[in-house]
């Protein structure tokens, strides 16, 4: 008797334990930017990437989540892993390094430490850069690549709207697609690197 009364307890204490971590844990807000009003970030489970990440922990998973979310838009994906090799995550200066020989993105904290949805479209954003630099070295071998083709008005443009879209595929909220809207306003992109606060 005294068997079947420590099975059973057994048994309760095991499905306890079981419907304890099954639980779904609430998502926390970053600061900055607004959380997208979405059932729970779909951040599967965590996928080897191409990309080499330096920089501590924090910025590793930060840049793991927003990865494993842009791998649920292949195409995003494949424009991200083929013009992007290295993330830096530094303290501030975020910028695309696209003539090194493996393309750089500098990505400060205040970028990588927002809500995975913002950092994805900000990785997108930057792959953008990388890949007008890259085409146009590919339809001008061995000519120097004028500064205005990957950066100024003209390419801010072409490069907020692909993030614009990915924002919308991952249905992120409307703040950050205004947020957007307003920064082509404000020719950020004229402020040297080394003075950038994101």
């Amino acid at each position: 008797m005294n068997k079947i009364k420590f099975i059973a307890l057994f048994v309760i204490c095991l499905l306890l334990i079981i419907s304890c971590t099954n639980q779904e844990k609430p998502i926390s807000s970053e600061k900055g930017l607004p959380e997208p009003p979405l059932k729970k970030v779909v951040v599967q489970k965590e996928i080897m990437h191409t990309i080499q990440i330096l920089g501590d922990n924090e910025c590793k998973q930060k840049t793991n989540a927003a990865l494993t979310l842009l791998s649920t838009i292949p195409a995003d994906y494949q424009k991200v892993i083929s013009y992007i090799n290295i993330i830096d995550c530094k303290e501030t200066s975020s910028g695309m390094y696209p003539w090194e020989i493996s393309p750089r993105f500098v990505v400060g904290k205040q970028t990588y430490t927002h809500h995975p949805i913002w950092y994805a479209g900000v990785i997108v954003h930057d792959a953008c850069h990388s890949r007008q630099y890259s085409d146009y070295l590919a339809q001008h071998p061995g000519q120097s690549v004028p500064h205005n083709v990957f950066t100024g008005s003209a390419a801010e443009q072409e490069c907020l709207l692909e993030q614009y879209e990915t924002l919308t595929t991952l249905q992120a909220p409307t703040e950050y697609t205004l947020y957007l809207k307003e920064q082509m306003k404000t020719n950020y992109w004229e402020k040297p690197l080394h003075e950038r606060w994101w």
